[in-house]
């Protein structure tokens, strides 16, 4: 019986020594459009003469193993791919799993990472009363974080956690000032330092609620880029348009964060099992040291947001199910599109279509890791390979309203660029690319056509942030 393409799903589990599957493995789905992930087998011809003019034999020499992975984007689906593609780890804000909690605090790991001011969100407990969002009114200490009103649990469910997902301020002691953009918090209610937030990295001012955002100047509640931090003091680089002063009277202001992932050196690998299921048995193709080569996002007007992943592995078989293996379910959460979902595609720290009718048509880019394949006697697949220089290339398409872009095209000079996505549920994933240079000249194509600014950009690493690309993921927005 033929075995049909929409009965194919792709699952992988991470290697502790590369190429070597972990035993009982635990296979987490991945969710895909295209998992062309196979081994095409590699033969040389004999070279051998004869009367008969004959080949005498096809001797199979190598296996390329690895392919294309399409994806659309949905939160949590693909970021350990995210992850491995940048060759960096993200990095999260305070976070712990819950052994028990009493009426008035909760015993957690890393207890003394959780700060005054926090939102955090519980998840996971026996009892409904004990989830959800909670603002923290001290410090943990001594393994415990106090919130009261709480139903004691002796022991707390396995996977139960807890995740700061914010800060909130009390009430009036947040306030905006103009000139720089910058939040100030005039008491003791927090301490900016002490909340694992960093130089670069965009958090969203204001909550959804009247009382926890501000209201005298509210072009204020939106989002932002920090540039500077001390202890009561926030600098941002880029701030919603319209940022004005306001004191925050009465208002306990809310600020939502997220993590955050740059590109490092970190390194890899995954057993991939590709699942045929239409067949009389399911037939499993396993395949092993799958690394990142490169992944291509890109964002067309009307459509999902979608990646491509780029897998190079070593070595494979169709040797069955791994014994022991167990799988875990991908995340449920929805794709999103490049229209509704789409928060915002900002340009120099402007949202496109600020200037005129400026407006980013497409946008797509690729983070490269440049590996090399490493041929070695007696390997039919590949020795291991070498890690390359980074390369983040795009292009970009813009309706031509003005001539700021060209003219930074014409004298070098960097250009910013971010694209926000958030799903129905809030659930965001951000991009920024802080230094591009782009290579762009209007194109003029035939009768009633829009005159379109389009080409080719390449990131590099930022003087003052140091990286080129940065992504943070927020689970939800308070």
């Amino acid at each position: 019986m033929a075995v049909d393409s929409d009965q194919v799903t792709l699952h992988y589990v991470w290697e502790v020594t590369p190429g070597v599957t972990p035993s009982t493995p635990a296979f987490r789905e991945l969710r895909t459009t295209t998992p062309e992930v196979s081994m095409e087998p590699e033969h040389i011809e004999s070279a051998e003469l004869n009367r008969h003019r004959q080949s005498t034999d096809f001797g199979l020499a190598g296996l390329n193993v690895g392919g294309q992975v399409g994806l659309e984007i949905s939160y949590g689906n693909a970021d350990e791919w995210v992850e491995a593609a940048m060759c960096g780890t993200w990095a999260k804000k305070a976070n712990g799993t819950i052994a028990s909690c009493t009426v008035s605090a909760f015993t957690v790991s890393n207890a003394t990472n959780f700060k005054k001011g926090m939102v955090v969100r519980v998840a996971g407990m026996a009892n409904a009363a004990n989830n959800g969002l909670f603002v923290l009114a001290a410090d943990g200490s001594g393994g415990t974080v106090g919130v009261t009103g709480l139903t004691a649990e002796g022991s707390a469910p396995a996977g139960a956690t807890m995740t700061c997902v914010g800060f909130q301020a009390a009430s009036g002691d947040m306030a905006a000032a103009a000139g720089p953009a910058r939040l100030t918090m005039t008491s003791a209610s927090g301490d900016f330092t002490a909340l694992g937030l960093a130089v670069g990295e965009w958090i969203k001012v204001g909550g959804s609620a009247a009382a926890n955002q501000f209201a005298i100047d509210a072009d204020n509640n939106g989002w932002a880029r920090i540039s500077a931090i001390t202890a009561t003091t926030l600098t941002f680089d880029i701030a919603p348009a319209g940022w004005g002063a306001d004191a925050g009277t009465g208002k306990s202001i809310r600020l939502t964060f997220g993590d955050r992932l740059i590109p490092g050196t970190t390194r890899r690998s995954a057993s991939v099992q590709r699942r045929f299921y239409d067949a009389a048995s399911t037939i499993y193709e396993n395949s092993r040291r799958q690394e990142a080569g490169s992944l291509a996002f890109e964002f067309r007007p009307r459509d999902y947001a979608k990646a491509t992943l780029t897998l190079i592995g070593d070595d494979g078989d169709y040797n069955g199910a791994i014994a022991g293996q167990t799988d875990v379910a991908a995340p449920t959460n929805d794709p999103m599109n490049t229209g509704a979902d789409l928060g915002r595609c900002g340009v120099d720290g402007v949202a496109a279509g600020s200037n005129g009718d400026d407006y980013v048509q497409s946008l797509s880019f690729t983070i490269d890791n440049r590996l090399r394949n490493r041929a070695a006697l007696g390997k039919r697949g590949w020795a291991g390979r070498g890690l390359g220089k980074l390369g983040i290339e795009g292009q970009g398409d813009l309706y031509f309203g003005n001539t700021t872009l060209a003219q930074k095209a014409l004298t070098n000079a960097d250009v910013q660029v971010d694209l926000r996505l958030s799903d129905s549920a809030g659930r965001t994933v951000l991009f920024d690319l802080p230094a591009v240079k782009f290579a762009a000249v209007p194109r003029v194509g035939g009768s009633g056509q829009d005159v379109m600014l389009t080409g080719r950009f390449r990131a590099r690493r930022h003087k003052t942030l140091g990286y080129p690309l940065l992504i943070q993921r927020y689970p939800e927005l308070l």
